[in-house]
């Protein structure tokens, strides 16, 4: 019987597009705001009400990995949660396949967030293409909130995907692995799970 054999690979994805993104919880300067962009909608200054070290109230609404389990279109069904964390410095939860007879039936998905000002930090498209690993995610809903999403896949027999959302006051990370397929999970749905999470 197999067991746990798919969250090393989700972690090493993860680890490799954070190597690629720069730090996720660097503090950015805060004193200045961007300049308005024409037709995008900048986040409420409530968002960045937060403490000094750069976190914001974007996610305090999770409370609970129960919570973005609804959010995932079902993609959590039959996979165990393990080692849940949620806090005032974001959440991560990991669902992941207990026990399988069949190599095709082990897989595991993740979602994280961290609630910091990513003003200062955010990856950009030019960013995105000269680096050539990662993958641009176009997405009109995000881009209007000045958000930005891009993903990394890695394996053949083994896949992993891992995807990356910023906006102004948050960064979501959504990865999914298995050995027959990336658990289900595809660039359009971890960007709508992102979404979801931060209510756009």
């Amino acid at each position: 019987m197999l067991r746990r054999t798919t969250p090393i690979l989700v972690l090493l994805t993860a680890l490799t597009l954070s190597a690629c993104s720069g730090p996720a919880t660097e503090k950015p300067a805060v004193d200045v705001p961007p300049p308005p962009v024409e037709g995008v909608d900048a986040p409420s200054d409530d968002a960045f009400d937060g403490a000094d070290d750069g976190r914001t109230d974007a996610l305090a609404h999770i409370t609970s990995c129960d919570q973005v389990a609804a959010l995932t279109g079902g993609l959590t069904d039959g996979l165990e949660l393990v080692d849940p964390s949620v806090d005032e410095w974001g959440f991560q939860c990991l669902w992941e396949t207990a026990a399988a007879d069949d190599l095709a039936e082990v897989r595991s998905i993740e979602v994280g967030g961290q609630p910091f000002d990513q003003r200062g930090s955010m990856t950009t498209v030019e960013i995105i293409e000269a680096g050539g690993l990662l993958t641009h995610i176009p997405d009109p809903a995000l881009e209007n909130a000045g958000g930005i999403a891009y993903s990394l896949r890695l394996g053949d027999v083994v896949s992993a995907l891992a995807v990356t959302v910023q906006v102004p006051d948050a960064q979501i990370s959504v990865s999914g692995a298995g050995w027959a397929a990336t658990g289900g999970l595809d660039e359009s749905g971890a960007v709508g799970i992102a979404r979801s999470v931060l209510g756009l």
